[in-house]
């Protein structure tokens, strides 16, 4: 019974179980599926899925952290779109976790994909300020002086 415990405590520091940190997942089966239903068309998705897509498209073209997506404003000032692009801005007093305390956060500027891929449209399916114009529409009315970008979703 020693000798078996010895082999174990042996194969435990030959190779020790190692733990998975970060969940895996693949970007090209998240895009694939954003291209189709339920995240198409973006005129007759729920709310719910409206939300993911943006959300989930404005931090993959932005590479910015979870609490600065948090913090994205929509008064005056913090958010311009054009057909070409977004350029999004925190709301004041947000301090992101590289930022210098007294410095103003430099914008986030997300140009739009047809200006890359032109018309076609499983890549338009894809451009994150298709997504934002979409997700500002559909929430403009249930803003009600709400500052931020991202409203909550109610629970599900």
């Amino acid at each position: 019974n020693s000798c078996l415990s010895s082999m174990i405590r042996h194969f435990m520091l030959e190779r020790p179980p190692t733990r998975k940190l970060v969940p895996q997942w693949s970007l090209t089966l998240v895009l694939r599926v954003l291209r189709e239903a339920p995240f198409e068309p973006m005129g007759t998705i729920s709310l719910r899925a409206l939300t993911l897509k943006t959300v989930f498209l404005v931090a993959l073209a932005s590479g910015r952290r979870r609490s600065e997506i948090h913090a994205l404003g929509v008064s005056s000032g913090l958010l311009k779109l054009s057909k070409t692009e977004a350029v999004l801005r925190t709301s004041p007093g947000f301090l992101a976790k590289n930022q210098a305390a007294g410095s103003v956060a430099a914008p986030i500027t997300i140009k739009a994909l047809g200006d890359f891929t032109g018309p076609d449209p499983p890549e338009v399916a894809l451009c994150p300020v298709r997504a934002l114009r979409w997700y500002l529409h559909r929430t403009k009315a249930s803003r009600a002086g709400r500052l931020r970008l991202f409203l909550p979703l109610p629970s599900a």
